[in-house]
């Protein structure tokens, strides 16, 4: 992949996350303002369990089949095939495991409301989004931005038709997002059954049992990440009030938004570092060179989160007074994040997988047993600082991890050319 290649998708991956960005400055303080720390807080709790759920259901799908696609040469139609029959069968049983969830955390109340949220986000979603992944495979991340354009253009649409007529409910948000789910479907749909006509049928079939094995891994991971991520919001539903997970949930928005262009990068990195190249300290260069720019993009994002609080405090309202300062307290968690994301992929281009796996595994049990032990007595403040041991930890394992793992992998490269140039070659007259 060229260099200016790689800017084309990172600039289609921004062009996609500034959307995103105007989206929630249209929808975050429309919601905000119509639910109140309360009913927000009830609205988020519900997410945080779907988010657990999609990861299995879907989203270790999607990088799956991308690395089936790109590495293995699997044809597009079985691996679309077989990613949709994974997705309905963890689907079904997925959702019906959340509901009993939110009964007991969130109580009867909230029932229709997570039904059409799992129905939605795990159902509906993951089958669209097993057409985008394959999308994304073969023309990466421009073509696969922008059909999901479409979720940040019609939620902007649909809630400020909503307030409008003074017409934002928990259920009305998660009905406007059911459409722009379904539009979501319908655009991959037909985006992919052209790619079907274009793309040449040469390759092997994609089985249900690779799909599995690879997915699984990478559902680990991403599991234990969305313990990392939302464990703090789960402790914190379960020990402190409604009111002080909405401020929370409130400022951890706020800063996830001014993290948006780093998932453009995110996003494009997967299929930088899915290629292994020959050489001996590939996937390493590709983690530090990619740290550079990213670090003081994160550096500068805190700076700027330090910096807005008058502006952040206008904008989430005079209900929201505390998670200004929660705000500032988690002004330094997007650099955190960028040096503890950076050595997975690294880990993924040297196809360990399994050494992914159990670092996310060790990062889960370290944030649980930190949210455990700082949330209940001292909540969000608990929460801020065990999030960033949970990322300093991880951090620092991830890079000790592809040090190593790189040198080993550099080793072998050796040995290889050694062993061919030593080989006596036969000539025949």
């Amino acid at each position: 992949m060229t260099r200016w290649s790689k800017i084309k998708e990172v600039l289609a991956g921004l062009v996609y996350e500034i959307v995103q960005i105007a989206s929630t400055f249209i929808v975050f303080p429309l919601t905000l303002a119509a639910l109140g720390p309360d009913d927000y807080g009830r609205y988020i709790t519900v997410y945080t369990i779907a988010g657990f759920a999609i990861t299995w259901v879907y989203a270790s799908v999607g990088v799956a089949l991308a690395q089936l696609v790109l590495q293995r040469h699997r044809t597009i139609e079985s691996a679309i095939k077989v990613g949709h029959r994974q997705v309905l069968l963890f689907a079904i049983p997925a959702s019906l495991i959340g509901l009993v969830i939110t009964a007991l955390t969130l109580g009867n109340d909230m029932i229709v409301v997570a039904l059409v949220i799992f129905g939605t986000d795990l159902a509906i979603a993951g089958i669209a989004d097993v057409l985008i992944s394959v999308l994304y495979s073969q023309k990466g991340v421009p073509a696969s931005a922008r059909i999901r354009l479409l979720n940040p253009l019609l939620r902007a649409i649909g809630v400020g038709a909503l307030a409008l007529f003074d017409g934002i409910t928990i259920l009305s948000l998660v009905l406007v997002n059911l459409v722009a789910t379904v539009a979501i479907y319908l655009a991959a749909r037909h985006r992919v059954r052209t790619l079907e006509q274009e793309t040449p049928t040469d390759g092997s079939v994609a089985t249900p049992r690779e799909l599995f094995r690879l997915s699984f891994t990478y559902a680990m991971s991403m599991s234990t990440n969305a313990v990392q991520n939302d464990g703090d919001k789960m402790v914190l539903a379960a020990y402190r009030s409604n009111a002080e997970v909405g401020e929370y949930g409130a400022a951890y928005r706020l800063v996830s938004t001014a993290m948006l262009p780093l998932r453009a990068v995110s996003t494009a990195a997967t299929r930088w570092f899915l290629p292994n190249d020959a050489g001996t300290t590939t996937q390493l260069k590709r983690a530090i060179q990619l740290l550079i720019p990213t670090g003081a993009y994160a550096a500068l994002c805190g700076v700027g989160l330090l910096i807005v609080q008058p502006i952040s405090g206008w904008l989430m309202g005079d209900e929201f007074e505390h998670a200004v300062q929660i705000t500032v307290w988690l002004a330094g968690f997007p650099l955190a994040r960028v040096v503890s994301d950076l050595p997975t992929y690294g880990l993924l281009g040297l196809g360990r997988n399994r050494a992914r796996m159990f670092l996310g595994l060790a990062g889960a049990l370290v944030s649980a047993a930190a949210y455990l032990l700082m949330v209940p007595p001292w909540g969000w403040r608990g929460a801020v600082v065990a999030t960033y041991l949970s990322e300093i930890f991880v951090a620092i394992v991830g890079w000790t991890l592809l040090v190593r793992y790189q040198r080993l992998d550099g080793a072998r490269a050796v040995e290889v050319d050694d062993a061919l140039a030593t080989t006596p070659t036969t000539i025949v007259d």
